[in-house]
């Protein structure tokens, strides 16, 4: 079983939704299922402001991407090491960093550097929101994954 930092909880006496825990991972949910989709749908203000070309376009969806791959790599390690809610801190700040250096840029190059930290970061809360609910929701996880899949909007 996985360790975590957030206590067990005797799931057979107390339904999930009385569990603050279950709350907070609805809200994650929700919350990087809601921003996920932020670079493609920024596109037309991209070419607007920007100039910005598909090649460009498809550069910065890459960088999302292949930063989300390198967190698969390192990632485990650093969640490891910290554990789940420091993890969860830095990850929600990278990702609040990487929207407003990307919804403030003054120049594509700032969108693309953007990219990078959220990509990471939305990795990174889909792995720690995942491994809270292995570790906390023991007997009702799959019903707890099912429910934050619903609450997700067009996630990862």
């Amino acid at each position: 079983m996985v360790k975590t930092d957030t206590p067990e909880v005797d799931s057979k006496t107390r339904p999930v939704w009385t569990d603050p825990v279950f709350w907070f991972l609805i809200a994650l949910g929700l919350g990087y299922g809601s921003i996920f989709n932020i670079l493609p749908a920024s596109f037309p203000i991209f070419r607007r402001e920007f100039g910005a070309t598909l090649e460009q376009m498809g550069r910065s969806q890459f960088l999302y991407f292949g930063s989300s791959l390198a967190f698969s790599i390192v990632g485990g390690a650093v969640i490891g090491r910290i554990g789940l809610r420091r993890s969860a801190m830095v990850a929600l700040i990278i990702a609040g960093t990487a929207v407003l250096l990307i919804g403030t840029a003054a120049k594509f190059n700032v969108v693309l550097a953007g990219a990078v930290f959220f990509g990471f970061s939305i990795a990174a809360l889909v792995v720690i929101g995942s491994s809270i609910i292995s570790g906390h929701f023991v007997e009702n996880r799959q019903s707890v994954f099912s429910l934050q899949a619903s609450a997700t909007p067009g996630g990862p």
